[in-house]
């Protein structure tokens, strides 16, 4: 992985070599293993998220590029549990109004969330709504679905194009 700076001039810095995980020579592919750049724990600094073959890693940032990757929870991986970037989309956002990140997911059977625990790590996924599941027909390539606080709550909601409407879902914590 890389990263550009930026700098005052309003440019970027040559890029530079951060960390040596998450690309394509340790195995990571686009067309399965989802990545993500945001501030998971809340220190306001980008961290990098990779929905791996078996795990979900984090490499949190150290404001001088990221420490190693850890494993943070066991759900939303492709092997074993059919996660597919073709049928099954992953989020990244704050469900429960405690500023740090949760994983989403809308997979056949319903939307899964795992909550933040506080302490660097992810509770096991619990399924929190029937909705936006490709067995009730929604499609990636057909249906988007965004993250966002529709009602200013301070909690994500998700939006949901479907045919002819436009569905939101509150979580409710």
């Amino acid at each position: 992985m890389y990263v550009s700076y930026s700098n005052a001039n309003g440019g970027f810095d040559a890029p530079k070599r951060v960390i040596d995980n998450f690309g394509t020579n340790n195995g990571w592919r686009e067309d399965m293993h989802p990545r993500f750049v945001t501030d998971m724990n809340g220190d306001g600094k980008a961290d990098i998220v990779g929905f791996g073959g078996a795990d979900v890693f984090v490499a949190y940032s150290n404001g001088n590029g990221f420490d190693a990757k850890i494993a943070v929870v066991s759900n939303f991986f492709v092997y074993g549990s059919g996660w597919r970037v073709t049928s099954h989309p992953r989020f990244l956002a704050d469900v429960d109004r405690d500023r740090k990140k949760d994983i989403i997911g809308c997979y056949a059977d319903g939307v899964y969330v795992s909550f933040s625990n506080g302490n660097g790590g992810w509770d096991s996924a619990v399924r929190v709504s029937t909705s936006f599941a490709t067995n009730t027909g929604w499609l990636v390539s057909r249906h988007p679905r965004f993250i966002a606080d529709t009602n200013g709550d301070g909690k994500a909601d998700i939006v949901g194009m479907a045919n002819g409407a436009t569905a939101i879902r509150s979580f409710g914590y």
